[in-house]
């Protein structure tokens, strides 16, 4: 039982973390948003957004993929 509920507790700090730092970077920094035209700071985000999405989501399903051991 306990080994599920590591999986689903680092399952949510992985989603948690990947939302704040991306909110963070995204919004407080403004290089989320398109103004007049699309900087390099646009350009980096969101390549950072589709890399990071892409390795958290293999992440999780690394993490999910093993057989639990109920033993």
């Amino acid at each position: 039982m306990r080994a599920f509920f590591i999986r689903i507790v680092n399952t949510m700090l992985i989603i948690i973390v990947w939302m704040i730092l991306n909110a963070t970077i995204g919004i407080m920094l403004q290089w989320g948003f398109i103004y007049d035209r699309i900087s390099l700071g646009n350009i980096i985000f969101y390549l950072w957004l589709i890399a990071s999405l892409l390795f958290s989501i293999w992440k999780i399903k690394n993490i999910w993929k093993e057989p639990l051991d109920l033993s």
